[in-house]
């Protein structure tokens, strides 16, 4: 298993591609649409129950 860091789509930000080497799979997770949260204002863990809900 592995993680590498990288601009694989050249959009100028850094996105990460994860091996799974049990199911001999690649998963590239391009950082598109994100919001970096300001260091005053972090953001809050969802709970376990609203995630169920």
């Amino acid at each position: 298993q592995g993680i590498v860091v990288g601009d694989f789509d050249h959009d100028g930000l850094i996105d990460m591609a994860v091996t799974c080497r049990d199911k001999n799979l690649v998963n590239i997770l391009l950082k598109r649409n994100i919001v970096n949260p300001k260091p005053d204002n972090p953001v809050q863990p969802v709970s376990e129950a609203k995630q169920a809900a």
